[in-house]
């Protein structure tokens, strides 16, 4: 059985949870966070798997729910729901997704009719300090999903709410709401979502109600809850919510060397807007140079960036657009004919994956679309650039991660392009850079921050390298 999420889907769930983390809903947003895109609702991917399996039989109602989110899922990838006894397993290929545990027992599914809360739902995620989210927090609120936007929901996952009880789903729901909105708001990304059901008949109607306590944070910033929910006093269910804090965005304060080394140079680099590419575009700008700084996306990013160069000796002109696109190098270049460098550092974002039959459609794209952000511009320019022509690719071709085969391939056949460009145009000189990782918004998780380097210093060592002599036209050096 496959499961597969739309832009649309993840509105709907919007609409129905009250749920409006920017995670899920702002592809910008997503392009800022170490996915690289956005990222469809753990809950959203719950109540799919759900439908997607029996309902309890006649004569039993869930007792217990247990979803477990092993990894963040993407809109338009197909995945695999496999049902197991007592509960299933939501998989991409043979990585697994989610896990879903649950228990029945005698009774009727309960769908109560929950009155509205006294105060709307919020707006806006919670965006809470370091020093709130510390153990013994505690929350309370009010929650009803919307009635009508949830029974759309159902329908449009063909989710049978009545067979699974409407006070069953509408706490997915609002678990989903509480991680996302409130507890700790903008930064959850949800891991672990546990809950036991009371007998129907002990619990009265009214608004629902939940109390939540912070327990513990661990250096993982893994968030551990326990809450209990309640109609009018009476404990309708209880259980725990983990929820992995993201970290806040990579700010680094770096004294970029000044000079006036690339006065009345022109360089053009891709992907600027952020990471090692506005670190390059700093350290160019910073030695005089005039810096075309290319990118897709994030035109925030990127004025932030241009304006926080204003007092450089050098000049940063933002020009938006697809640098894998042919049309736009070649209007590009009639601006500007001529190039002393160009910095080839544009890649999409690189996440786990595995070269099987599930992930090779994914697998053959990325390695196509990476390597256009080089070949398009590369061969667009290549008999344009007088001084040198820069390819940053990575240490992890020599290394070769087993998570990343279509990043190692891609950055390898990229090398292997630029070396024979380098054999036909052989009037600039040509430096090929393996970074080691970088600590950017890419690699800002617990695991992926190890060992990783600051991306400023190496920049400045990619244009120290640019303002030393050359080794000898058509040469490639490495960095």
């Amino acid at each position: 059985m496959i499961i597969r999420f739309s832009a649309a889907d993840l509105e709907a769930f919007a609409a129905a949870s009250h749920d409006r983390n920017p995670l899920h809903l702002s592809a910008l947003y997503g392009r800022r966070t170490q996915f690289g895109r956005q990222v469809v609702y753990g809950a959203l991917g719950a109540l799919a798997v759900l439908a997607r399996l029996a309902p309890p039989p006649a004569g039993q109602r869930v007792t217990s729910m247990t979803f477990e989110f092993a990894r963040a899922m993407f809109l338009d990838t197909d995945y695999q729901v496999t049902p197991q006894a007592g509960g299933a397993l939501l998989t991409d290929g043979s990585t697994k997704m989610m896990k879903v545990k649950l228990k029945f027992g005698p009774g009727k599914p309960w769908s109560p009719s929950i009155d509205s809360p006294a105060d709307a739902p919020r707006e806006t995620a919670a965006l809470l300090g370091e020093a709130e989210l510390v153990p013994g927090l505690q929350q309370e609120q009010q929650y009803q999903a919307d009635p009508e936007a949830s029974a759309a929901l159902y329908k449009r996952l063909g989710l049978d709410a009545e067979a699974w009880g409407g006070f069953a789903l509408s706490t997915i729901l609002w678990a989903s709401y509480l991680a996302g909105m409130e507890l700790p708001g903008e930064r959850a990304l949800f891991f672990r979502f546990s809950i036991d059901l009371d007998e129907p008949a002990s619990a009265a109607s009214g608004p629902m109600a939940g109390r939540v306590k912070l327990k513990s944070r661990n250096a993982l910033n893994l968030l551990f809850s326990t809450f209990e929910l309640s109609f009018n006093g009476q404990r309708a269910g209880a259980g725990q919510i983990e929820v992995l804090l993201r970290p806040l965005p990579v700010v680094r304060e770096f004294a970029y060397p000044q000079s006036m080394e690339l006065a009345g140079k022109v360089a053009l680099v891709t992907g600027a807007s952020r990471g090692f590419g506005a670190a390059l575009t700093r350290a160019l700008a910073a030695r005089g140079a005039h810096v075309l700084a290319a990118f897709q996306y994030s035109l925030a990013d990127a004025e932030r960036l241009r304006d926080s160069l204003s007092d450089v000796s050098g000049q940063v002109e933002l020009v938006q657009g697809d640098a894998s696109s042919l049309a736009w190098c070649v209007e590009l270049k009639a601006r500007y004919p001529k190039l002393d460098f160009l910095l080839l550092n544009a890649c999409p974002t690189v996440l786990g994956m595995k070269a099987e039959a599930q992930a090779v459609a994914r697998l053959n794209a990325y390695v196509a679309l990476a390597f256009e952000l080089v070949s398009v511009p590369l061969s667009v320019f290549a008999g344009a650039v007088e001084n040198r022509s820069v390819l940053i690719s990575s240490i992890y071709v020599e290394t070769l991660p087993k998570e990343f085969p279509h990043y190692v391939a891609a950055k390898a056949a990229a090398e292997a392009l630029f070396r024979a460009v380098a054999r036909q145009h052989r009037a600039p000189g040509y430096l090929i850079v393996r970074p080691p990782k970088l600590l950017t918004d890419m690699t800002n998780t617990p695991y992926g921050s190890e060992d990783a380097i600051a991306p400023e210093g190496l920049a400045c060592k990619v244009v120290d390298r640019l303002c030393a002599q050359l080794i000898g036209p058509g040469e490639v050096e490495m960095l």
